[in-house]
């Protein structure tokens, strides 16, 4: 069986180097909706780190695997588990036995840690980290069983939100938060207009699908229509622009490209995100890096990002309140040249170079 690295991995293992510097082995997934500069697995590209990247199944024996394994992989309790995730959990053991002294972290514990934890047995000094992304009603639709946590060192939290049901799962002692990054060197404000007061319509962004509140925004999109002042740019799917394409204040986009994403960020007036729930948020990351100020729900993921100076927050299904938060700032562009400015100041505080500092300390902690 061949277990060689795939040009995908980056080649070197983990482990412990003859510098003294821990280089850990981390398995990721690009998700397929996120741009190239978005996205956790951004982590691998600020950390002196081993990385098994989850890809599809094309080899021999990695088909042969699946074949034998698929009662594991279609019946595991973890619905997002498929047979690339078992594919790179392999790859992850082959590593494990080569040495101890490991530290193995999971950036989507949700989609790709189910069995690593069995290894225990071969190397004791390794260690297993998983980041979690889902909060608690999400995570317990995802992973409806859940005795393998018991093999993890560390749960990574992206929210304090999660703290509560995760101690509840694995202890308080396994359990730590260390936010979600954000490229602020790729997404930055336009330096031509950056903390001016612009005349004219104000641009609304929304981006994504995931647990956004899609209602409440077509209700404060229907209730502003007629407002001349006010315009809004939706980055969402094909299926979703056929829902919002005949209000005359909407424009829609669809499959654009990571520099189209970029222009949209930088020549809008603010991030509009209303949710049903949330953890992390990359668009709401996205658009703070972009000085944008955030009009959002009121969630507690969602304060662990966005405060007062940056942010205006409505409740859950109140599209009056949106609505509201928006003509309010559409009539103050000074307050709104200001929360821009907060905003990009704040989102320096998540810069993946300041996160990766943090997971390395965990790391250390850990060994």
């Amino acid at each position: 069986m061949d277990l060689s690295p795939d040009p995908l991995d980056h080649a070197q293992p983990g482990g412990e180097e003859k510098d003294g510097r821990l280089r850990p082995t981390l398995i990721t997934v690009k998700m397929g909706h996120h741009a190239n500069r978005s996205g956790y697995d951004r982590l691998c590209d600020y950390m002196d780190a081993g990385v098994l990247a989850t890809r599809p199944v094309r080899r021999l024996w990695e088909r042969g695997v699946c074949r034998v394994a698929r009662h594991a992989i279609r019946d595991n309790g973890v619905t997002w588990y498929h047979r690339a995730s078992c594919v790179a959990e392999l790859r992850a053991a082959a590593r494990w036995v080569s040495r101890g002294g490991q530290v193995f972290h999971f950036l989507y514990g949700e989609n790709s840690y189910r069995y690593l934890g069995a290894a225990r047995r071969l190397r004791r000094s390794n260690r297993i980290v998983a980041t979690f992304h889902t909060p608690r009603q999400r995570f317990h639709e995802v992973v409806s069983r859940r005795a393998h946590l018991a093999g993890l060192d560390m749960c990574v939290a992206v929210s304090s939100s999660q703290l509560e049901f995760l101690t509840e799962l694995v202890g308080q002692d396994r359990v730590t938060y260390v936010p979600h990054g954000i490229d602020t060197d790729y997404f930055l404000p336009d330096p031509v207009v950056h903390g001016q007061a612009t005349e004219g319509v104000m641009g609304c962004l929304f981006v994504g699908r995931h647990l956004r509140d899609l209602d409440t925004l077509e209700r404060a999109i229907r209730a502003l229509e007629g407002e001349a002042g006010i315009r809004f740019d939706l980055v969402v799917g094909a299926d979703l622009a056929t829902r919002f394409r005949g209000y005359r204040n909407v424009r829609c986009h669809s499959g654009i490209s990571d520099e189209a994403l970029l222009g949209l960020y930088q020549r809008s007036d603010l991030l509009v995100m209303p949710l049903l729930d949330c953890t992390a948020n990359n668009a709401i990351l996205e658009g703070m890096a972009c000085g944008l100020p955030v009009v959002t729900t009121r969630l507690p993921g969602a304060l662990d990002y966005v405060d007062g100076s940056c942010g205006l927050f409505t409740e859950r299904g109140d599209a009056s309140g949106l609505v509201d938060a928006l003509v309010d700032l559409e009539a103050a562009p000074e307050r709104r040249v200001a929360m821009a400015r907060s905003s990009r100041e704040r989102a320096q505080h998540f810069s993946w170079a300041r996160i990766a500092e943090q997971m390395d300390r965990l790391y250390r902690r850990l060994c």
